[in-house]
C-alpha cells in the first residue's frame, strides 16, 4: 500500500481531512496528516516521511535531507503555489516530481489584498486599537477611488487584484519581469519600470514570486522613491520585501502604512513590524478560505495520485520555473 504524508496548518485540517480520506482510500492509499499552527521542524518531517510515496506540504522546508529520508518518494505537491520552501534541484536529482496548485488561491489572496488596502486607507486597525483604549478621537482616512495603484507581479493573483479594483476607477500601473500586455490592456493597466511604479503610486501591492531575482527587491533604497502618503501591501513572500526597511520607512514617515501577511521568518514574533499600529500584520492567511483550501486540496491530491500511479502530473514545477502566483 502506498502512503502519503500531509503537513498543513491546524486551521486547514478539518476542511480537507474528509476529502482526502474519500479520495485516497478509494485508491487504497493510506495517508497521515500532521497539523501544526507553525511550520513543522525539518527533523520531525524527516522522521515522518520515511515510508511515503507522496508528500503534500504546506510551509515546511523540504531540503535534500528530507528527500533523502524518503527512499520511496515519487512526488511532492505544494499545498498552494509558491515552491520556494522546496529544494527542486534536490528533488529532481532524486527522481522526485515537484508540483503545485496554480490559480487555486488567486481569488482568496486578491480579495484579502483589497480588504487590506481599505483597512489601511481608513485606518481601521489603528482606530480599533484606540477605541479599545477608550480613545474616541477619529482619524481621517482616504478613499481608494481615483488613486494610483501599483501591482508588482502580474500573474494569477496580480491580474485578479486588477479585476477587483475596477469599480474603484483607479489608475493601474503594473510591474512584471515578463510583461503580458494583452492581459494588462483588459483591465486598463500600464506596464512600467519598477522604480517608476514605486514613485508614482498611492498604493503598492506586492504579488511577486520569491526567487533569486526578487529576493529583497523592495529594499531601503527603493523605499526612498515612494510618496510619503503611500501604503504598501505584501501578500507574496516575506523575502521579497526588506521588513526592517519597511519598518524604518513607517517610523520616518516615508510610508504612511503597510499591511504584511508574509514574513521572512514565520512566525515573525521578533519582527519590528508587529510593534507599530500603522502596520497591519496577519499570520499568512492569504489563501485561508474554505473555497481556496478545497481547491488546493483537490489539485494537490490530483498531483500526488498521478505521481504515485506513474501518470503525468497535472501541474509540475521544474527548476527555473517562475512559480507564478
Amino acid at each position: 500500500m502506498h502512503h502519503v504524508l500531509v503537513t498543513l496548518p491546524s486551521s486547514l485540517t478539518p476542511i480537507v481531512e474528509t476529502l482526502m480520506r474519500k479520495r485516497f482510500t478509494a485508491r487504497d492509499i493510506d495517508f497521515t496528516i500532521l497539523s501544526s499552527d507553525e511550520p513543522l521542524p525539518t527533523e520531525r518531517v524527516r522522521k515522518a516521511i520515511g515510508s511515503a510515496s507522496g508528500y503534500i506540504v504546506g510551509l515546511e522546508h523540504v531540503d535534500h535531507e528530507v528527500i533523502a529520508a524518503a527512499p520511496r518518494l515519487k512526488v511532492i505537491s505544494k499545498f498552494g503555489v509558491g515552491t520556494d520552501n522546496i529544494d527542486i534541484a534536490a528533488a529532481g536529482a532524486a527522481g522526485v516530481v515537484v508540483a503545485n496548485c496554480p490559480g487555486s488561491n488567486s481569488n482568496a489572496v486578491a480579495e484579502l489584498a483589497i480588504g487590506l488596502m481599505i483597512a489601511l486607507a481608513r485606518r481601521i486597525s489603528e482606530l480599533h486599537r484606540r477605541l479599545t483604549e477608550h480613545d474616541w478621537s477619529a482619524r481621517v482616512g482616504f478613499e481608494l477611488t481615483h488613486k494610483t495603484v501599483a501591482i508588482l507581479g502580474f500573474g494569477n493573483v496580480g491580474r485578479r487584484v486588477a479585476e477587483l479594483l475596477q469599480p474603484f476607477r483607479v489608475s493601474l500601473l503594473v510591474y512584471d519581469a515578463f510583461p503580458n500586455h494583452a492581459a494588462a490592456a483588459e483591465v486598463g493597466a500600464r506596464f512600467v519600470a519598477l522604480d517608476q511604479a514605486l514613485a508614482a503610486s498611492d498604493i503598492i501591492t506586492v504579488h511577486l514570486p520569491l526567487s533569486a531575482e526578487t529576493r529583497g527587491i523592495i529594499d531601503a533604497q527603493r523605499l526612498t522613491l515612494v510618496q510619503p502618503e503611500a501604503m504598501l501591501v505584501n501578500l507574496a513572500r516575506g523575502g521579497v520585501v526588506d521588513e526592517r526597511a519597511v519598518y524604518a520607512a513607517i517610523t520616518t514617515g516615508a510610508l504612511c502604512g503597510a499591511a504584511i501577511d508574509v514574513f521572512a521568518e514565520e512566525p515573525p514574533f521578533s519582527s519590528p513590524l508587529l510593534t507599530d499600529s500603522r502596520i497591519i500584520a496577519t499570520p499568512h492567511i492569504g489563501a485561508s478560505t474554505v473555497e481556496a483550501t478545497t481547491s488546493m486540496a483537490n489539485m494537490a491530491i490530483d498531483n500526488v495520485l498521478a505521481g504515485i500511479e506513474g501518470r503525468a502530473v497535472p501541474h509540475p514545477v521544474r527548476r527555473g520555473d517562475r512559480g507564478v502566483v
